[in-house]
């Protein structure tokens, strides 16, 4: 089943390049990321920390950088 995204239509397979752990990700360059259980996270280090569920979220043009409540391990699927 394709995985939608905001930016880039749907994603039609999760295939992340690397694995990191961070308490913040950088996400300039990438399309999608995997957790695997849910983490409070702020967009762009602004606005109000919400819940990101476990499993695969597409990351919507105009955010660059995912920061964590903690530093948690992240699937990475970049664009390139």
């Amino acid at each position: 089943m394709p995985i939608p995204s905001n930016n880039y239509g749907n994603i039609q397979a999760f295939a992340p390049n690397r694995i990191v752990t961070a308490a913040s990700l950088d996400t300039s360059d990438v399309l999608a990321v995997r957790v695997s259980e849910s983490v409070l996270y702020r967009i762009n280090n602004a606005g109000a920390q919400a819940s990101m569920p476990a499993g695969v979220t597409a990351v919507a043009e105009g955010v660059t950088s995912f920061n964590f409540s903690s530093s948690i391990t992240i699937e990475v699927m970049d664009l390139a």
